[in-house]
């Protein structure tokens, strides 16, 4: 109190005292030993002549006696690089006289886990930081409020993948490259590289650089997210991130028939088609070999051809669109045209007597096989053979002498017949 002198201090310790002092500056001296280990709060009071007393803050004092927990990481080893899950564990003891109550394992300072049972340890999921050098740290503490860590550097190296090729926000037409940069995890090799757009996959790659041709005309126009997903040989998968590009310029794809497709009889030709900035499909038009067979002005676009008025071969076939705003592109693909022939390859034209043989080369249409080869002498059939090679004997004294026309009919296992070409034969018996 003013005008008053400070008589004593005392000095607590867990509420004990532990000792007091009458002169300045004021202090004692305490064996710890007399303590519990630990946190221990520690304060005094003063007293002047009037008999008032003052008391101080209170001040926290971590004892210790003996020695102090102790722990050691196990797992990881220092230095090591490491992938997906990885196994942390560390060996711990406690302080004098206390016992561990836990062992935290931390990643950079922050704590990804704990373990309150001997054989401390936890699966930890390196891919939630990035790849590089980080610290991996075990801290231990005991019972009595004792704590100590270990720590050591580890290289974390995941599968990784970015998208590399369309740039964010291109605007793309026709046949785009998707292209990524993978990489594997520690200690094993890229696999495959899957690409997707608007989340459906288009295809893959097994080998580096890893990339894929990708038409953009087999989608409406519009902003469309490419992403990739790369697999390693250890079984890790990884996504990049996605990337957002823009298709929309006049385009033009064929879907039917497929490119070298063997075709016959009605063939269906389709395409999707799609109009420049601003304008609208006005029509698609389809042609053979350059010729003009067909359009379609309606979206689904597609015609059908008859393909048997083409020889058999390979055939150009091209869709074409034109756009309001009068923009034209055309997509092209070759077919294989194997529709049924026949071939009368005796008789010839001119005269003969007498029994006359038959004979024909046939040739289904694709995907079938010849069921039967018919002989007409003056539209009148003479006779058929199932078998090749396709004959049959013919008596022209069954007829009257005289010029007549003969032919074969071809039929096969898909309902499609050809006539060959006729021939002019004179019978004098």
């Amino acid at each position: 109190a003013a005008g008053r002198s400070v008589t004593r201090v005392r000095f607590y310790a867990s509420s004990l005292e532990i000792g007091a002092d009458t002169t300045a500056p004021y202090s004692v001296t305490v064996d710890t030993t007399t303590l519990p280990n630990g946190p221990t709060p520690v304060y005094a009071t003063v007293e002047d002549g009037s008999g008032e007393i003052g008391r101080t803050t209170t001040t926290i004092l971590s004892v210790f006696n003996g020695f102090p927990p102790r722990v050691e990481l196990t797992a990881p080893a220092q230095g090591a690089a490491v992938r997906g899950q990885v196994w942390l564990s560390a060996d711990a003891a406690p302080g004098a006289g206390a016992g561990v109550a836990r062992v935290e394992f931390l990643v950079d300072g922050v704590k990804v886990g704990e373990d309150t049972t001997a054989g401390y340890g936890l699966s930890w999921p390196s891919t939630g930081v990035a790849n590089g050098v980080h610290t991996v740290t075990a801290r231990v503490v005991d019972s009595g409020g004792g704590a100590t860590v270990h720590s050591r550097t580890v290289t974390v190296a995941n599968a990784a993948a970015v998208v590399t090729a369309p740039v964010r926000g291109a605007a793309v037409s026709g046949v785009v490259t998707l292209a990524a940069a993978a990489t594997p995890s520690v200690g094993a090799s890229v696999t495959r590289v899957e690409f997707f757009v608007n989340g459906s996959k288009v295809g893959e790659d097994l080998t580096a650089p890893y990339a894929l041709a990708w038409d953009s005309r087999t989608k409406s126009a519009g902003t469309k997210t490419v992403s990739v997903k790369v697999t390693d040989s250890s079984g890790q998968t990884v996504r990049a991130a996605d990337v957002t590009f823009v298709t929309g310029t006049l385009s033009v794809a064929l879907t039917s028939p497929a490119d070298t497709a063997a075709v016959s009889g009605s063939v269906r030709l389709a395409a999707t088609a799609g109009a420049g900035p601003g304008a609208t499909v006005a029509k698609v038009e389809f042609l053979v070999d350059g010729v003009k067979v067909g359009e379609d002005t309606t979206a689904g676009y597609g015609v059908n051809w008859a393909s048997t008025k083409v020889g058999n071969g390979v055939h150009t076939v091209t869709a074409r669109v034109t756009d309001s705003a009068g923009g034209t592109t055309s997509h092209s693909r070759t077919v294989t045209v194997a529709n049924t022939t026949a071939v009368l390859t005796s008789p010839v034209t001119g005269t003969t007597a007498g029994t006359v043989t038959m004979t024909a080369a046939a040739t289904p249409s694709a995907g079938a096989s010849v069921t039967r080869v018919e002989f007409f002498v003056a539209g009148v059939k003479v006779g058929e053979d199932t078998t090749a090679p396709y004959s049959i004997t013919w008596d022209s004294r069954t007829q009257s002498n005289g010029t007549r026309s003969v032919f074969a009919k071809v039929t096969d296992t898909a309902g499609r017949s050809a006539n060959s070409a006729k021939v002019s034969l004179t019978t004098r018996n």
